[in-house]
């Protein structure tokens, strides 16, 4: 995701950019999108399917139109080429889950006002009613973590004949299967919180990670660790942690890899000497709800050399996210 300039509009800001996840969320949570795979209806066959209110349905409709998510043709109304690709199941790049938990965030979002006034983090799993909530979570994470794991796998060093991996709160383990099918006989153990375990299994099922990827519960703040690992992998982990809780995580990871091996880190990356409306858009979000924040690139390898870990570097995917790759090495 690229950043893109903004002008301040104080008038229009506080309402449409609301407007515009709220419809796409409840869009999604509708199956609007999905009554439109098969081609254009109009606002009342549309309503009649989905058995909603036909004058909703229109100006929805209309809405969603009007900020580019469908095309209107007269009195109908049909998906385009990135609404089919990343709204629909079957599309190129499905994020329909990822449009389903940005539901939970959302309600999440309305308490900021009380966060930023008391400094107190809203839960996000406060917020999941029941297990399939925490199954829309894991497999919104999944779908957005997919398209970026091979480029991932792809970047990190893996020592020769490494067998064992740790992947810190990995869920759905699909990176470090990505990084696993590359360096067989590698195989990744995921430590992921024991409320989460079930529906990070299952998950990891679902997207076809399970032949790489076992998965235990624990929190790597607390959880004894056992033995040494050739690598270990935090994958969208470490926004969670501020700078004190990652110094502390650091330090313990370093004493359980091998000589030589590696630490590999994927994460959103606070802008430096920039304005990057994205990276900052998701930093005052993780505040919101873990208290912490995203982390520049300079003061993640300043903890990494802290920590003990040297040849640090920093990689970004070439389609220029606001994500970035570290690297390290315990020497």
């Amino acid at each position: 995701m690229k950043s893109t300039e903004h002008t301040p509009n104080p008038l229009l800001d506080p309402m449409l950019p609301a407007l515009q996840s709220t419809a796409l969320v409840t869009a999604a949570a509708i199956g609007l999108f999905a009554a439109l795979a098969d081609g254009p209806l109009t606002a009342t066959g549309l309503a009649a399917r989905l058995r909603c209110d036909p004058t909703g349905i229109l100006r929805l409709t209309e809405f969603l139109a009007a900020a580019g998510y469908l095309v209107r043709q007269g009195d109908r109304f049909g998906l385009n080429a990135i609404t089919r690709a990343t709204c629909t199941t079957d599309g190129e790049m499905p994020l329909t889950h990822w449009l389903r938990f940005c539901g939970i965030q959302l309600a999440a979002l309305g308490q900021l006002t009380e966060s930023i006034q008391d400094g107190r983090a809203v839960d996000l799993f406060d917020l999941m009613s029941g297990p399939e909530a925490r199954l829309t979570h894991q497999r919104a994470m999944a779908q957005t973590a997919r398209p970026a794991a091979e480029w991932v796998a792809d970047q990190v060093p893996v020592p020769k004949d490494a067998r064992r991996l740790l992947d810190v709160g990995g869920a759905h383990g699909i990176y470090s299967a990505a990084i696993c099918r590359r360096h067989p006989p590698l195989a990744a153990e995921v430590l992921e919180l024991p409320d989460s375990l079930a529906s990070a299994t299952r998950v990891a099922h679902e997207f076809g990670c399970s032949a790489h990827v076992t998965h235990r519960p624990g929190d790597i703040r607390t959880t004894t660790l056992e033995g040494r690992y050739a690598v270990v992998f935090l994958g969208n982990l470490i926004h969670h942690f501020p700078p004190e809780i990652l110094a502390e995580v650091l330090a313990k990871l370093v004493t359980h890899l091998d000589p030589g091996g590696t630490i590999a880190i994927w994460d959103l990356a606070m802008a430096e000497g920039t304005a990057d409306p994205v990276a900052a858009g998701f930093a005052l979000f993780f505040y919101l709800t873990s208290g912490a924040g995203c982390h520049p690139s300079s003061a993640l390898t300043a903890a990494l050399e802290a920590a003990g870990f040297a040849e640090i570097a920093v990689a970004r995917p070439p389609q220029g996210t606001t994500h970035m790759l570290v690297t390290a090495r315990r020497i």
